[in-house]
């Protein structure tokens, strides 16, 4: 029994796809699951699923959903049940029990647990087992907006911040094969993030490519000024200053090891952080 968050939203036992219905049940089942373990109002599911005004109907298609929902899992049949799967009604909301290792999101979560604690080598290969788990927008069948903005937005930035965890261990291991083409697009793609930015400057950088690093950061500063109103974050300055004065610490290992060239600005023997670093999204022009 496996379920599937990160793409469309699915069921799978015995090696087979099983229909769950309509698109609020399988929100509904989403919502449990994402909170798996955990007993969920049912006034947190009537706005995820319908919204305000609520419809006189909500609390009997709701009730009506669940035993179908029930049905679809064979919990009638106890099929679940073997598992170790679950769905009951706790005081005025429902819980799922569900093991980890049987939801796509939680074995993601558990896989970036397991590498943060891991070397290099180790994590980097379990940060691609958890990216590879994703196989497109999370609850990509799902078009409420609500619910999209809700639950879906999180897990996206989730995956995003794991993607940068990863890239940064690819460049302190080499591992730079298609990463520059691949962060030429994220920066593009995602200009919100301008850490994508910051490492395609540094492996530009690296590989001689001085003009075009320093191209990155014109273009993300004029994309910051057209899209947000906003100067680049002081850190991204910092690395454009660092550029044009070839410090040697752009070049060591050690600078990019857990995203050190983010977490703080560092004067220009790598070792000491900068007074007043800008920890914040981009500088705020006053």
């Amino acid at each position: 029994m496996y379920f599937q968050l990160l793409g469309e939203t699915q069921f799978w036992r015995g090696g087979q796809e099983v229909r769950i219905g309509p698109q609020q049940r399988r929100l509904l089942l989403a919502v449990l699951l994402l909170n798996a373990n955990e007993s969920v109002h049912r006034e947190r599911i009537f706005q995820l699923l319908w919204g305000d005004p609520l419809p006189r109907s909500a609390t009997g298609s709701l009730q009506a959903h669940v035993s179908r929902l029930r049905a679809a899992l064979g919990l009638d049949r106890g099929h679940a049940a073997s598992c170790g799967v679950a769905l009951r009604t706790v005081g005025a909301g429902y819980l799922i029990t569900v093991p980890g290792e049987h939801v796509d999101a939680h074995r993601f979560e558990a896989m970036v647990s397991r590498a943060q604690s891991s070397d290099a080598a180790e994590a980097l290969a379990l940060y691609g087992q958890a990216l590879d788990l994703w196989r497109g927008p999370p609850l990509s069948d799902i078009t409420n907006e609500r619910a999209r903005m809700e639950l879906c937005l999180p897990l996206e930035e989730r995956r995003l911040d794991v993607l940068t965890d990863q890239i940064d261990l690819r460049i302190e291991l080499g591992a730079w094969s298609g990463l520059i083409a691949e962060l030429t697009a994220l920066s593009s793609r995602f200009p919100g993030r301008p850490r994508f930015a910051a490492q395609l400057m540094i492996l530009l950088y690296r590989g001689g490519r001085t003009a075009d690093a320093l191209e990155v950061f014109r273009r993300v500063r004029e994309l910051m000024d057209r899209e947000f109103g906003l100067d680049p974050p002081g850190r991204l300055s910092w690395l454009e200053t660092a550029i044009l004065r070839n410090d040697p610490v752009l070049q060591e290992d050690r600078f990019v090891i857990g995203g050190r060239y983010w977490g703080t600005a560092v004067d220009q023997d790598g070792c000491r952080p900068m007074q007043g670093a800008d920890k914040n999204f981009a500088s705020r022009r006053t």
